[in-house]
């Protein structure tokens, strides 16, 4: 699974459940803490932090769609990478 899905993304119980993890280890996953539920169907890495970039690629992957980024998301995109220069 460390190998699955995206860095600092989500990771969807139905993609997982598709690639062989059964839903009780999901569960024990949770129960460790080595996963954390965003919502119903949705966990996370615990420790991980997530950003929109993340949760969208790893649904895109995950779930088969190709949604983009523009406007607002692309200048918030944009702020990261300046203060990553300064």
């Amino acid at each position: 699974m460390l190998q699955s899905g995206q860095k600092n993304g989500l990771l969807f119980a139905t993609w997982l459940v598709e690639h062989g993890y059964s839903r009780q280890l999901l569960s024990r996953y949770r129960s460790s803490g080595w996963l954390s539920s965003l919502c119903k169907g949705v966990m996370y890495r615990t420790g991980d932090t997530l950003s929109a970039f993340g949760a969208l690629q790893s649904f895109n992957e995950q779930v088969g769609k190709s949604f983009r980024v523009a406007a607002h998301s692309a200048l918030e995109r944009s702020e990261e990478h300046t203060s990553e220069l300064q």
